[in-house]
């Protein structure tokens, strides 16, 4: 049986040898967050990958296949890419401590769980997973939110925040902002007074491919 490639998979050797299949090579691409335009580095061998990947500044692409920064999935593909493991040391006491004490210095808002006029999971819904909705349509509007207001000062970064309620465990989107940064207060502010009413085209489409308004409709 013969397997048809497009010319693309293929590269020409010549009149007498024609065409022979390509020679994949590894590479990982790593780029500004949410612009693959932006080329950062091309990693073409384990150590290099591994270090940006670790760093989590930077959205990348193994085989076309693009992910997020510090994506678990991004990293599987790193890792059978190259054959090898990525190993993630826990963070030593001290590092902990000197976290809690950056941390310290911010201040949070919440954002809720999806733009104001969406609907959104449920607590403690019985006739879908509502742990998993809400973790999807909370990393759904962070990512709707960094295209937003991209230009993201020092001292301020959007997270998942966890909250306990009487009925069970729920997620919504926070912003952080360094309390005595003049730039991160006022980008935080401006993102709570400006959060958008709807998804835009590049959620909707996000989670309607992954079905995610049909399982909502079951509650």
């Amino acid at each position: 049986m013969k397997i048809k490639l497009s010319k693309s998979q293929w590269e020409y050797v010549g009149n007498k040898t024609g065409w022979i299949k390509k020679a994949q090579e590894k590479s990982v691409i790593f780029y500004q967050r949410n612009n693959p335009e932006g080329i950062f580095a091309v990693c073409r061998d384990f150590d290099c990958a591994v270090k940006l990947f670790k760093d989590g500044l930077w959205d990348f692409s193994v085989n076309g296949v693009k992910y997020k920064s510090n994506d678990w999935k991004g990293r599987v593909a790193i890792e059978n890419l190259f054959g090898e493991k990525i190993i993630v040391k826990p963070a030593s006491k001290n590092l902990k401590n000197k976290y809690a004490q950056l941390l310290a210095n911010y201040e949070e808002l919440s954002l809720g769980p999806t733009p104001s006029a969406e609907e959104c999971s449920q607590v403690g819904a019985k006739n879908y997973d509502y742990i998993k909705l809400n973790k999807i349509e909370v990393k759904t509007y962070i990512e709707q939110l960094e295209r937003m207001f991209s230009n993201i000062p020092d001292g301020a970064f959007f997270k998942v925040q966890r909250n306990i309620h009487e009925f069970g465990t729920y997620y919504e989107a926070a912003i952080k902002y360094e309390d005595d940064n003049e730039a991160a207060v006022e980008y935080a502010f401006n993102v709570e007074n400006n959060t958008p009413e709807n998804w835009d085209e590049i959620a909707r489409k996000s989670l309607e491919s992954i079905g995610y308004f049909e399982e909502l409709k079951k509650g």
